[in-house]
């Protein structure tokens, strides 16, 4: 069986970095992975964003992108030998493609296939332990980054920009960036210690019903047994995004910002590095080690991110891509492609 961590690239309000939805289904799928020997995808840390889309550097990518995008996975996956999928959702604009997808997964193709969602499989714990409810770069969203990244969230009042919502009231854009979906949620951030308690029982919670999931699918008779050769696509990726890339890419374009779609903080309300992205006119975005088996909905993805960043005044967009994926990204308009 294959973990596939999806995400987003979005505000999380003064306090917490664009990669928040990323990072905690990466997180999670590698706890995941490493407690039930789970062969694990690489993260995708785009997914479709409407209602903080307005604010400066957020990104989307189509539902129909999206779809094409986890289908290739598992048809990656399911090819390798693997018998079933799961895909660890980070970012509720995903949802509906997701939970489509995995029915037609099974229904069409036979496919072991199910969804997970930290946020909603938590829901209880977010009150047991918190004593209020989560939302939108909330306290469970917090939670999830302090408890894994304590250094990307910063500490600052973040009721100037955040927003409650009612039941029959909504806007798009969002007026801020931090949205509770209701008045017993809580945008402030949790202490060091309950955020880690959280976090433990967050996963626990997970891999139980994870384990349930499978004992079920093996009555049925699914054998997970994993394939003789690990596919190298497969392999439990290198934390993405890390140091020592952002390192290597400023000294690649030092006249242009760089864009870290996994670990940028947000000390100046948006985003030090996507805020000063957006004030130069310039970008450069460093994809991820997608899975390259048939990625025709690449150039269609590319053209999305840079249709998104556009929006913000981003005038100049260079994708830094793997050279197996470099002939693909190459057919993208109106974007400059170098290979790593």
């Amino acid at each position: 069986m294959a973990l596939a961590p999806f995400g987003a690239t979005e505000p999380h309000g003064p306090h917490l970095p664009y990669g928040t939805d990323t990072m905690a289904a990466t997180w999670l799928s590698e706890h995941l992975s490493a407690e039930l020997k789970l062969a694990l995808l690489p993260a995708v840390p785009y997914g479709v964003v409407s209602s903080l889309l307005a604010y400066p550097m957020a990104v989307t990518l189509s539902p129909e992108t999206l779809r094409e995008i986890a289908s290739s996975m598992a048809e990656l996956a399911l090819d390798s030998g693997y018998k079933a999928v799961v895909y660890v959702n980070g970012h509720g604009g995903n949802t509906d493609i997701l939970l489509s997808l995995i029915k037609e997964l099974s229904r069409e193709r036979q496919v072991y296939a199910a969804l997970l969602e930290w946020w909603h499989l938590a829901s209880d714990i977010t009150r047991m332990v918190f004593s209020c409810e989560g939302g939108h770069a909330a306290v469970d969203e917090a939670a999830a980054v302090l408890a894994n990244a304590p250094h990307l969230v910063e500490q600052v009042d973040v009721s100037p920009y955040t927003v409650t919502w009612r039941p029959g009231v909504r806007a798009y854009p969002s007026p801020a960036p931090v949205m509770l979906y209701s008045s017993r949620s809580s945008p402030t951030p949790p202490s060091r210690e309950e955020a880690s308690l959280y976090w433990k029982l967050v996963c626990r919670r997970a891999k139980l019903t994870l384990q349930e999931i499978l004992e079920g699918w093996e009555a049925l008779g699914l054998q997970l047994k994993p394939p003789a050769k690990w596919p190298q696509e497969l392999k439990p990726p290198s934390p993405l995004l890390s140091e020592l890339t952002l390192a290597k890419l400023s000294k690649l374009h030092l006249k242009s910002a760089s864009i870290p779609v996994l670990e940028c903080s947000t000390p100046e309300g948006y985003g030090r590095e996507l805020k000063q992205a957006a004030e130069a006119s310039s970008a450069d975005i460093t994809l991820p080690p997608l899975p390259a088996y048939k990625p025709t909905w690449l150039p269609k993805a590319i053209e999305e991110i840079a249709s998104s960043l556009r929006r913000h005044k981003v005038e100049r967009i260079q994708v830094i891509c793997s050279r197996s994926l470099e002939k693909h990204a190459a057919k993208a308009s109106k974007v400059e492609v170098t290979a790593l």
